[in-house]
């Protein structure tokens, strides 16, 4: 089993839609907003990026000031789930 590009990126645009109808700002879906194709079933683009989608390049992602490349889940859940800074006083 693997995801084709062209269903993948129709299903990333459908989400993408969705996110925009329910008032998420376009601008912040299009530069902050992972969408990685991924396949629970065989474990696809989760831990690690997968043979099965060649045609997957990852995604840039804007996080503050710095730009992040995300491949899989994995990434998503190591790169952009931060603790927030808290003042200290």
């Amino acid at each position: 089993f693997f995801f084709k590009h062209k269903t993948a990126y129709e299903i990333a645009n459908e989400m993408k839609s969705m996110l925009v109808k329910v008032g998420w700002k376009k601008d912040f879906i299009e530069k902050n907003t992972p969408v990685v194709p991924i396949s629970g079933w065989m474990g696809d683009n989760l831990l690690k990026k997968s043979e099965n989608m060649g045609w997957w390049k990852g995604q840039d992602v804007e996080y503050g000031k710095e730009t992040l490349h995300i491949d899989t889940i994995y990434d998503v859940l190591d790169k952009l789930c931060r603790v927030p800074e808290r003042p200290i006083s």
